[in-house]
């Protein structure tokens, strides 16, 4: 028998894990470059449907959080927001731990069979320059397998130099979305 397509799925969900993993590294050269540092807030969103498939596989991912609350150092919590997206926003000790919770939620997802429903996964940081507002986020594009930076400013409005910058930083270390056209807002982000 030929299994070579459960190679080829296993090694999917490898390659988006490692692509959500290299955040991890990410991270410390935010850090000591730009001073921005994880707040240990992410979310995940995707869009919703009606109907009992999408219940059961929102239950199987909240069942799974509960179970790996001790594990992952976790707490969750689940809303809908006005653009018709449902999230689920962790609070972790780690990055690391946010990372594994997150790519667990995507191959939860994914073997359910809804991962073209799949919007970004987001990830909070804190700046600590008066010049800039106090949030930024990198965004990963699930689709697209690859992130860019995110800094709302006011209503509507980004602070494109800072994300600018924060591409500059982190261009070499993790997969980073090159057409600036594509590095869409997520306003009001839950997370």
């Amino acid at each position: 028998m030929d299994f070579s397509w459960i190679k080829k799925k296993i090694s999917k969900h490898e390659e988006e894990s490692d692509i959500l993993f290299s955040l991890s590294g990410g991270r410390i050269t935010l850090e000591t470059t730009l001073g921005l540092h994880s707040t240990g807030r992410c979310g995940i969103s995707f869009k919703t449907m009606s109907g009992m498939q999408f219940n059961a596989l929102t239950s199987d991912i909240t069942n799974f959080l509960n179970q790996s609350i001790e594990e992952f150092k976790i707490t969750y919590d689940t809303l809908t927001d006005s653009y018709g997206y449902f999230w689920i926003v962790l609070n972790a000790k780690t990055m690391e731990d946010e990372l594994a919770a997150l790519t667990a939620i995507r191959d939860t997802v994914e073997d359910s069979g809804y991962l073209q429903f799949l919007l970004a996964s987001v990830f909070q940081f804190q700046i600590n320059e008066s010049s800039v507002k106090n949030q930024a986020y990198l965004i990963y594009n699930h689709k697209r397998k690859n992130f860019y930076p995110f800094v709302p400013v006011a209503k509507q409005e980004r602070n494109s130099e800072y994300e600018l910058k924060i591409m500059a930083v982190l261009s070499k270390e993790i997969p980073f979305e090159t057409n600036i056209s594509l590095w869409y807002p997520l306003w009001n982000i839950p997370v």
